[in-house]
């Protein structure tokens, strides 16, 4: 029993920590025009593209949080009694992010709601050093076959190994083959950081993906169509990154 118990107990903790992979957050306070805390004010968090609404009220000092948030663009919305409404629209989420909101509620003079588009005041907290390929690069860009870490080749510091055993004066990695293997793991080397296991992971929707093995290669494609956002983070990663030190999370 006690073994059984053990075995359960790693498989939570591997699961929450992919689960809190591919997830950010969003948090933020509620305050008025004076700078007082409002309480119990009622936030809402719609994502646009799927119109899934959650919700949640301000604490005793005015804070509330959204965990779980899944990579997409969202929209906050803060109500509270004696108060104008306040939104704020156009706020990205990314893998991994923690995006910081102050909401500041006007006293209510009709029903009329406050709408702020989002902007450089909200904050990304942690302090990654990432670049991403957003769903409008997948699209757009040129693909070689249906993968899409084949486009990590455009972001800066990612370059084709043209080498191969330390031997051979030749492609690494052939952008001519199409097959259920990555590129990641198999030439594409990032920041001068070993092609092979030990220097890249990659991850699909909080799990990891490539084999841990001498054979270095991912056990999925990473679909151009089932994709919406690709983060590939080269330094100053959180601690719920367990390998690196580049990690690609799709």
């Amino acid at each position: 029993m006690s073994r059984a118990f053990l075995v359960l107990a790693i498989l939570v903790a591997l699961s929450i920590s992919a689960h809190g992979q591919q997830t950010g957050s969003i948090v933020g306070t509620v305050a008025d025009p004076t700078g007082a805390i409002v309480t119990k004010a009622r936030v809402s968090l719609t994502n646009t593209q799927t119109g899934d609404i959650r919700s949640t009220t301000s604490n005793a000092e005015g804070f509330f949080v959204f965990t779980g948030t899944v990579a997409g663009d969202y929209t906050v919305k803060v109500e509270s009694r004696g108060f104008r409404g306040a939104e704020q629209t156009g706020i990205h989420v990314g893998p991994g992010d923690r995006r910081d909101l102050n909401v500041t509620l006007a006293v209510a003079t009709n029903d009329a709601t406050v709408t702020v588009v989002a902007a450089s005041s909200i904050v990304v907290e942690s302090g990654d050093l990432s670049s991403t390929l957003y769903e409008n690069n997948i699209k757009k860009l040129a693909l070689q076959g249906r993968d899409v870490t084949e486009l990590l080749k455009t972001l800066p510091g990612f370059n084709v190994n043209t080498s191969y055993n330390g031997v051979q004066n030749k492609p690494g990695y052939d952008t001519q083959v199409t097959s259920i293997a990555s590129a990641v793991g198999r030439g594409v080397t990032a920041n001068g950081a070993p092609d092979r296991a030990g220097g890249a992971d990659l991850i699909s929707d909080g799990a990891h993906i490539l084999d841990p093995g001498c054979n270095c290669n991912a056990n999925q494609t990473i679909n151009a169509d089932m994709v919406s956002e690709v983060k590939v983070t080269t330094s100053a990663y959180g601690a719920d990154s367990t390998t690196g030190p580049v990690v690609v999370s799709a």
